[in-house]
């Protein structure tokens, strides 16, 4: 039976779980972060669509061609605006931009790189802190 996704609200300093929804569903799997912001909700065939502002997938051996193939496709047919793909293996982040409904690199960053993005303009991180040191 799949689990359900739950969508979280910040109030204040805390978040509060608002609904959830059952993944049967949803078109499409969720991505590993979904991120939305002035979200624009559309009725289609009585269902309720809303597609977020940014996606963030990270990698595993068993999942690498279904993020950089289908989900690549997918995501920018329902108009997220920014995917992200973290390579853990690389230790690399790459980010990509919807532009006229296709996906442009807009950079590749390594460990050594500050993390930035268009779409969250005061979001930095550096990458090597997202993955575990390794001994």
């Amino acid at each position: 039976m799949p689990r359900p996704t739950t969508i979280w609200i910040k109030k204040g300093s805390r978040a509060e779980p608002a609904f959830s929804i059952s993944t049967e569903t949803l078109r499409w799997q969720a991505a590993n972060i979904l991120a939305f912001s002035n979200i624009q909700v559309r009725l289609a065939n009585g269902a309720i669509e809303v597609a977020p502002d940014l996606a963030v997938e990270a990698l595993s051996p068993s999942n690498w061609l279904h993020d950089r193939r289908t989900k690549f496709a997918l995501y920018a047919e329902v108009g997220v605006r920014e995917y992200w793909i973290v390579d853990p293996d690389e230790r690399t982040v790459e980010v990509f931009s919807l532009q006229e409904g296709r996906y442009a690199l807009l950079d590749r960053f390594g460990a050594e790189d500050t993390l930035r993005s268009d779409l969250l303009s005061d979001f930095v991180a550096l990458v090597g802190n997202l993955f575990p040191t390794m001994t």
